[in-house]
């Protein structure tokens, strides 16, 4: 059973949801054929483009379409926090996903079919030229033994465009993201021996040191800055985690490799580690983004250095309707562990979608009731404001965050800047 499966088990069991959802191997029938959480409504009303464009002036549009462009940008993000979660892969999985142009229902479909135990590379090469029904029976998976609200989004088509395939390194199957995490350093690295060793500058260090107190949340850029002697920030990382199995320094395997004469494969094969590490494992993004170019591969378990300004309104939340809802809301509901009272409570409430998920991530981090939240914002009050109220640390939820600010410039469309003070005027009664 894949980690997705087991993960909404456990949560079945705690909020009551019928288990045939979570897991349809289990022949035992609930109550509602896609569970009582996927049956919510999620207080959506369907987005109806010819009549908004009927009241808005064509400057006001384009000001509209904008901003919900920037909407749908944040929003992505924090919803590939739930597929990241569910299936326990880096976020930057479905992120690339998405900003090759999948939908949430592509992304739900591929990651279950991976879940299954299928590779994701293998799905999104035969996404290109079949549809979901063909890819399953291609890498020999029975669709019916998916969870039924992927069933209930698996023949929808991405119209007629052409679907650019994403080849992840490595691969990506369910779990990815424990096994891809490596261990902790000193804060002491580079010590003084390397520093002159290596006649590493001020700005090498500090470099170096970033990456590794940091070494779960990298970027490419950052494996790319200089550290010394020809080498790269990402040589100090591979070093560091060799070093952690072998009893050798960092500085001795890195001698070996100064100059980028030595290849890393060689590397270990002189202090007796299987070259295999580099394609395969943890070090397989570190290792790929030192000797790739830029557009060979997605370094899966590397965070993006940057994002396009805008993305497609179709992932946009408020704009997600029908079964890909159903499917998002179930996400939502795993993700932030919902209870069958909040989510009734927020569906009476009328919030739309994105309101839904923002309540549900405040509320989890203020540690307050749901419906505390839910009625502040149905009273008026903003998103920036309820973040400054209950004084929450943002440290590291820069996804929160962005999609925070996002909402409250399409809630309050005089609100000019995301860093204006009237984002955090307004008050709730």
């Amino acid at each position: 059973m894949g980690t997705f499966y087991k993960t909404a088990l456990s949560l079945a069991a705690v909020a009551g949801i019928g288990l045939s959802l979570c897991a349809p191997s289990l022949a035992e029938p609930c109550i509602s054929a896609e569970g009582r959480l996927v049956a919510a409504s999620y207080g959506v009303k369907k987005y109806d483009r010819a009549s908004k464009a009927k009241k808005a002036p064509t400057s006001a549009k384009k000001n509209v379409a904008q901003d919900q462009s920037v909407q749908a940008l944040n929003e992505m993000r924090l919803v590939s926090r739930w597929f990241a979660s569910a299936y326990d892969i880096p976020a930057r999985v479905p992120e690339e996903m998405f900003l090759a142009g999948y939908t949430y229902s592509d992304a739900i479909v591929a990651l279950s079919l991976m879940d299954a135990g299928a590779s994701l590379n293998e799905v999104l090469e035969k996404r290109r030229n079949h549809r979901w029904n063909e890819v399953a029976a291609l890498v020999g998976i029975e669709p019916s033994s998916l969870p039924k609200p992927v069933l209930k989004v698996m023949n929808t088509q991405n119209g007629n465009k052409a679907l650019e395939y994403v080849h992840f390194t490595p691969d990506v199957r369910s779990g990815l993201a424990s096994r891809l995490r490596l261990p902790s350093f000193s804060p002491t690295v580079p010590d003084p021996v390397a520093v002159e060793r290596f006649r590493l500058s001020k700005k090498d260090i500090a470099n170096i040191r970033k990456a590794l107190e940091n070494v779960n949340d990298l970027d490419e850029a950052t494996l790319r800055l200089p550290a010394g002697r020809s080498l790269k920030v990402g040589d100090w990382v591979i070093a560091g985690v060799l070093s952690k199995y072998k009893p050798f320094p960092i500085d001795t395997i890195l001698s070996v490799r100064t100059g980028e004469v030595v290849e890393w494969g060689d590397v270990a094969a002189m202090f007796s580690v299987d070259p295999s590490i580099f394609v395969e494992g943890p070090l397989a993004p570190i290792y790929g983004a030192l000797v790739e170019g830029e557009n060979y591969a997605t370094l899966s378990s590397l965070r993006r250095s940057s994002y396009p300004d805008t993305l497609n309104n179709i992932y946009a939340l408020n704009n997600v309707e029908g079964a890909e809802l159903q499917a998002l809301g179930w996400l939502m509901s795993l993700y932030y562990k919902e209870t069958e009272e909040e989510r009734a409570l927020l569906n009476s409430y009328g919030l739309s979608f994105a309101d839904q998920a923002l309540a549900l991530a405040v509320a989890r981090m203020a540690f307050v009731d749901v419906s505390e939240i839910a009625n502040r914002i149905r009273h008026g009050a903003n998103w920036c404001y309820l973040i400054d109220y209950y004084k929450l640390d943002m440290t590291g939820q820069d996804v929160v965050m962005a999609a925070a600010i996002s909402r409250d410039q399409a809630r309050f469309p005089e609100t000019p800047s995301p860093d204006s003070k009237s984002v955090r005027s307004k008050r709730f009664n």
